[in-house]
């Protein structure tokens, strides 16, 4: 558990919290650490005794990252409504109010653009995990407990 907080930490220590950052890029950075999705990664790596040599850790965070981003904007895509209200007090941080205060758009300006980012990063995620399993060093030097078994399977 100490290994997550110090992920956590490490990331976040990485970010000022400064004003709102000026370009989407520099929000999504900052959204990314404090959502947490990549300590949650980690954590299910852990819990799975997940290991993988560190050659192929930029292979791994190809496949992770584009689902990281993709959560993010999904998170604020479905939660706009109810954060829609909070931000009007001056709270919260959402990718909708970014794009309408940085990009001028208008609301449904951005619940689009969310929505055309969200399925490109979907196809980067496809790609990206279409090109980890058809190398076949990964997999030699890829060690898990437990072999991957796909959810539906499991049913």
């Amino acid at each position: 558990m100490s290994l997550l907080i110090s992920a956590q930490e490490y990331h976040a220590s990485r970010i000022d919290p400064g004003p709102i950052p000026s370009t989407f890029e520099e929000f999504m950075e900052r959204r990314l650490v404090y959502s947490g999705f990549h300590v949650f990664a980690k954590f299910i790596g852990l819990a799975m005794d997940f290991r993988a040599p560190d050659e192929f850790m930029s292979m791994i965070e190809d496949v992770t990252r584009p689902l990281e981003r993709s959560m993010a904007l999904s998170n604020d895509y479905f939660s706009w409504p109810k954060d829609k209200e909070h931000f009007q007090q001056g709270k919260g941080a959402n990718t909708v109010a970014f794009l309408q205060q940085v990009e001028g758009i208008s609301e449904e300006e951005a619940l689009e653009s969310i929505k055309r980012q969200t399925i490109a990063l979907e196809e980067s995620h496809n790609s990206a995990l279409e090109r980890l399993m058809n190398a076949s060093i990964f997999h030699q030097a890829v060690q898990l407990r437990n072999p991957l078994v796909r959810y539906p399977e499991v049913l």
